[in-house]
């Protein structure tokens, strides 16, 4: 497989990632908007088709290492302590299981995710203030009715 040139934002945006996942919840999008991709770029999930991303994500959190890591977190249980007790609860530490969701959203595993609704490809922004609009319609409809009832 011939290699590719890593392209610069790329490696930025991992990076950025990585060391400050653990710290404060890092949004890969906001990264990305930060090194000047585009909000609709971002949106279409191009950039995990490229050759450059793959190659990085191969090299940072190859599927061995994934396969690997996956494995140990399958074997580590959370504990709780219950009246004073520690007690296992039989599931995944939290914090591991997100790291790991967060290494298969990264390299694409999950596939796409298409969410469909009747606002289109709306940012979250647009969608809230739509959000708005649509209560405050509900909102004035409710007083209307209400107003004769009285």
């Amino acid at each position: 497989m011939a290699k590719s040139k890593i392209v610069d934002k790329h490696k930025i945006v991992i990076k950025q990632v990585m060391e400050n996942s653990g710290i404060v919840p890092v949004r890969l999008n906001d990264e990305l908007l930060k090194v000047g991709y585009s909000p609709a770029y971002i949106r279409s999930g191009s950039i995990k088709k490229t050759k450059s991303w793959k190659d990085l994500m191969e090299k940072y959190i190859g599927d061995d290492k994934l396969a690997k890591l996956h494995s140990r977190i399958l074997k580590k249980e959370e504990l709780i302590v219950v009246d004073k007790e520690i007690k296992h609860t039989g599931q995944p530490h939290t914090d591991a299981k997100y790291g790991l969701e967060m290494a298969y959203k990264l390299k694409s595993k999950f596939g796409d995710v298409v969410v469909r609704h009747k606002f289109g490809e709306l940012s979250d922004a647009e969608l809230e203030d739509q959000l708005a609009k649509e209560m405050a319609e509900l909102a004035s409809q409710n007083e209307v009715s209400n107003d004769g009832l009285k």
